[in-house]
Order: C-alpha cells, then sequence, then structure tokens
C-alpha cells in the first residue's frame, strides 16, 4: 500500500514540475531536480505514457534524452489537479510579505544545499 502511495506521489510531482517549466521538459531534468533514480523516472514515465496523460519526445540530436509532454487529457488533469495547487502555493506565498519571503527562500535555499550534501554523502 505504502508503495502505490509513494508512485502515486511521484506521479504527482512530475505532473507538477511539466507544467511548472513551462517549457521543454526532459527525463534527465527530472531525475536531477527531484534526486529520483532514472529507473524511478522511467517507471513511472511510462505508466504515464499508458494513461495517455504524457507524451514522450525525442529531442533533436538527442535520442536518448526525451521530452515529457502533456497529451489532451494530461492538459486536462493538471487544469483541473495541479494548476490550482500551484495557483494556492503562489497566492500564500505572496501573503507572507517581502521579508518573511525572502527569509523563507533563504532558509529554504540553506535547507536544499545541506540535503543535497547529505544525498552525495549517502550515494558514496
Amino acid at each position: 500500500m505504502r508503495e502505490k502511495a509513494d508512485f502515486q506521489i511521484r506521479l504527482f510531482w512530475i505532473l507538477y514540475s511539466v507544467e511548472e517549466s513551462q517549457s521543454v521538459y526532459t527525463q534527465k531534468e527530472l531525475c536531477e531536480d527531484w534526486s529520483y533514480s532514472r529507473q524511478t523516472v522511467n517507471s513511472a514515465l511510462k505508466k504515464l505514457v499508458e494513461q495517455e496523460i504524457i507524451e514522450l519526445r525525442p529531442l533533436p540530436g538527442n535520442r536518448k534524452n526525451k521530452q515529457i509532454v502533456l497529451t489532451a487529457s494530461g492538459k486536462a488533469l493538471v487544469a483541473e489537479i495541479i494548476s490550482p495547487l500551484i495557483e494556492a502555493e503562489r497566492n500564500s506565498f505572496l501573503k507572507l510579505g517581502e521579508e518573511d519571503g525572502e527569509e523563507f527562500l533563504r532558509l529554504t535555499k540553506s535547507h536544499l544545499e545541506l540535503f543535497h550534501r547529505e544525498i552525495e554523502q549517502i550515494l558514496k
């Protein structure tokens, strides 16, 4: 049960990332942005392709790295679920005000840097 929930969370964040990028977004970027393994990303993307939510398109000059593109049903799903959450996130951040917003970003950046160092230690 936990494994299924984890998988669904990954699918959510993939769709979130594709929508938030608003440009070409690739499998490689997804792995790097979320520190997911290639295997994890590939199995999640395969599921989304099977459900006709995304398409994977080869990039010109690089057939291994593919662009993640929302299908019409994927765009509808994102509009219904992901976009309202992105809007709520933006609105709540704006309500922090400038000073608290800057402090939040500073602390988040610091936390991410420390987190990446910890991950690097685990992977060594």
